[in-house]
């Protein structure tokens, strides 16, 4: 799902949870001239809410599956976000 959003709304989109937070970044296309993010949050395993994330802070990783299926238009998301992943 997370790809989906990410490519759909030309965003990264990071998930956050207990069990697994990951960020998608879209599969497809260039990075804009300003890149927006979305963060949600899973809440009780039950539902979603919107995380405002302050500028430049850490993000979980990016999801590995972009790393070897995105496109070549898309790189410039993984240099703007891959430095702000935190291990």
């Amino acid at each position: 799902m997370g790809f989906l959003v990410a490519s759909a709304y030309n965003v990264a989109f990071t998930t956050l949870s207990r069990d697994m937070s990951l960020t998608f970044l879209p599969m497809h296309s260039a990075l804009p001239a300003n890149p927006r993010s979305i963060c949600m949050g899973m809440v009780n395993n039950n539902h979603f809410v919107q995380v405002y994330l302050a500028a430049d802070r850490h993000m979980p990783p990016v999801a590995s599956s972009w790393t070897t299926h995105h496109k070549r238009a898309a790189n410039g998301w993984g240099l703007a976000y891959g430095n702000r992943q935190i291990s």
